[in-house]
């Protein structure tokens, strides 16, 4: 069933009509009670709800950031992808990111970068990019360290990778302590390729 809805969601009209029929909640337990596939579905389908500006407040509301992390961290490649996805659509507006960062969602995103498949590592970065729209986060990502695997991605990935990089180091570079560490990162010859 995961799977099913998963795909409807992928239509707005379905997705607004999934959500009023209160798809949210079984997605969001899916998460981490249901089979790997059925979490992948779930975290798939809570991206596309979350393409929806009302139903990101909704998802947070219900705990899905908590879940989606951890899967980011410990699940299957696509897994992993989809959670990625669903966070970087969540980190968009600064009332969803308030609280995201408290709960490792930047170490789990960074790792993903280095171990991710393509699209992981571009969901990751779009996500950490959304993040570094805090002033407060900047600083926590360079710390724990996205900047290295962020300029690797700019240099080494396919070109919506690349993209996503740079969005990421964009916002990043808008924090004067952090610039030292992009330039010593090799992210500039990326950058200027780009």
């Amino acid at each position: 069933a995961a799977g099913t809805l998963s795909w409807i969601s992928h239509e707005e009209p379905a997705r607004v009509l999934l959500v009023e029929a209160g798809a949210v909640k079984p997605m969001i337990a899916l998460l981490s009670s249901g089979s790997s596939d059925a979490a992948m579905h779930a975290a798939n389908a809570i991206g596309w709800f979350a393409n929806e500006h009302p139903t990101r407040q909704l998802l947070v509301k219900h705990g899905a950031i908590e879940p989606l992390v951890s899967l980011v961290r410990t699940g299957s490649p696509d897994a992993r992808m989809h959670a990625a996805n669903a966070l970087g659509w969540l980190s968009s507006e600064k009332d969803t990111r308030d609280g995201m960062v408290g709960i490792g969602v930047v170490g789990a995103l960074v790792d993903l970068l280095t171990v991710g498949t393509d699209n992981g590592k571009r969901y990751a970065a779009i996500a950490l990019g959304w993040l570094a729209y805090d002033k407060s986060t900047r600083m926590l990502m360079v710390d724990e360290g996205a900047v290295p695997p962020l300029a690797n991605l700019m240099a080494t990935g396919t070109d919506n990778g690349k993209i996503a990089g740079a969005f990421a180091i964009g916002w990043l570079a808008n924090e004067p302590t952090a610039r030292g560490k992009i330039v010593s990162s090799g992210a500039i010859d990326p950058l200027v390729k780009l």
